[in-house]
């Protein structure tokens, strides 16, 4: 299948997820949204501090002093921890080897057919995910008579029978990527697909082939600039996060006067979703979002890392609270951003948990963007996963990069990528921020690998 560069392609090397997750907040310290709506305001669901407090009383009254076992039966106490515990998982490199930090980027949108040659690589390594087919790719262009972008039309695809097989909301440059559902040797996998394009009172149809991979739609409607950005941080809060964590709590000023400067600067608000996993102090805790940037730093002094355990976290359940329980600006001119900053992919055993794909799904459907940014730590699965939900939703896959010592900023990264540039972290976060509202102003010069 044909691939088309669908934005301008920004590369970034990975890098800890919890320096990403600095500069998003850095980013978030640039806007100062006036006429926001003055939603809940604050943790909704308690502060992890509190939450961790409460967990180190629980087990001062079960454990010994010294040795952390249960005072009845000498034996570690299943399910409670009296203080953070660190994960074993992969030495975090300490807080001076964190700055500068280097980063790349890749949009497997625009090199799809390099992402399914990856995505076969992956399926006979038989590691576990909740595979899809995405090979049915369509891609629906979405302008106005006079070929300006139209952001935020509602886009759906339909089968033959009636049914639904995907939604997505357009960007800003007018593109919404769809993924159908479609159950090959039914109806639906038969005769053409109907798309439906819809803002406001405006609305148009056309159909395309089953496996026609692109769409042009007009809408008659004036284009209209980006008005408000929700950016919210979902960040992992287990052990091994310790030091992104720390520097994400003292990172905070040049991303975001950077962003509050951009030509057109909507207004921005930024928003905080912690996870860790079962049997920890808490699983999720979120901060709602807010256009003062003070109090997004004071959330973040909330965080410590602690917990975890076991490689896999709980990040179907941070995914699903990042889209459920903040006030998300609805409205068609919004942008809204998840930026994922984590080293481990999710629990795929527990039978309750939301589904990652669903999630990723009721994004698109939304016109939430999720920006996965990889640690040092992410495995093979974690790849895979944090690269199907970037691509589900019109996101990049961004890592942080290193030198030959594995812990220096460099340019060189483990993960399956190629093709990317180099450019410091918070570069990279504001260039991404950049393409998302459409700002045009000049970006740094990226470094080759």
């Amino acid at each position: 299948m044909k691939s088309q560069r669908l934005r301008p392609l920004v590369h970034v090397t990975r890098g800890r997820c919890a320096a990403l997750a600095i500069l998003a907040v850095s980013l978030a310290a640039g806007g100062c949204g006036a006429g926001t709506p003055a939603p809940r305001t604050g943790w909704l669901d308690g502060s992890p501090a509190a939450a961790d407090a409460e967990n180190h009383v629980a087990a001062d009254e079960r454990f010994g002093a010294s040795d952390g076992r249960l005072k009845e039966t000498g034996v570690p106490a299943p399910g409670i921890a009296a203080k953070p515990v660190t994960i074993d998982r992969e030495p975090t490199p300490t807080t001076a080897a964190l700055e500068g930090l280097k980063a790349g980027s890749v949009d497997d949108n625009v090199a799809f057919d390099a992402f399914l040659k990856y995505r076969t690589g992956f399926l006979d390594k038989k590691l576990d995910a909740h595979d899809i087919d995405v090979s049915r790719r369509v891609l629906v262009h979405v302008k106005n008579a006079a070929g300006e972008p139209i952001l935020g039309a509602d886009v759906t695809i339909v089968s033959p029978d009636g049914t639904v097989l995907g939604s997505a909301r357009s960007d800003v440059h007018g593109l919404a990527v769809l993924f159908p559902e479609v159950t090959t040797g039914t109806q639906q996998a038969q005769g053409l697909l109907r798309i439906d394009a819809k803002l406001g009172e405006a609305k148009a149809t056309t159909n395309v082939a089953d496996r026609s991979d692109e769409s042009n739609m007009v809408l008659a409607t004036d284009a209209v600039a980006p008005k408000a950005l929700d950016v919210l941080f979902l960040i992992d809060a287990t052990g091994s996060m310790g030091d992104e964590i720390t520097r994400l709590r003292d990172t905070m000023a040049s991303v975001s006067e950077r962003v509050s400067k951009l030509p057109g600067a909507p207004d921005v608000r930024f928003g905080l979703t912690v996870f860790r996993d079962r049997g920890d102090a808490f699983v999720t805790r979120t901060f709602d979002f807010t256009g003062d940037v003070s109090k997004i730093e004071t959330a973040l002094k909330d965080v410590e890392a602690g917990g975890g355990g076991d490689t896999p976290e709980s990040v179907n359940a941070g995914l699903h609270d990042a889209l459920a329980k903040p006030t998300w600006r609805d409205d068609s001119g919004t942008v809204r951003l998840v930026f994922l900053i984590g080293d481990a992919a999710p629990h795929l055993d527990y039978q309750s948990d939301p589904d990652y794909i669903s999630s990723a799904r009721d994004a698109a459907k939304r016109g939430i963007t999720i920006e996965p940014i990889a640690s040092s730590g992410l495995d093979d699965q974690g790849e895979y996963i944090f690269r199907q939900t970037a691509l589900l939703t019109g996101g990049r896959f961004s890592f942080l990069t290193y030198g030959a010592d594995g812990e220096s900023p460099g340019t060189t990264t483990k993960h399956h990528v190629s093709g990317y540039d180099t450019l410091s972290l918070d570069d990279l976060v504001v260039r991404m921020i950049q393409d998302e509202i459409g700002a045009k102003d000049a970006a740094p010069t990226p470094q080759q690998p």
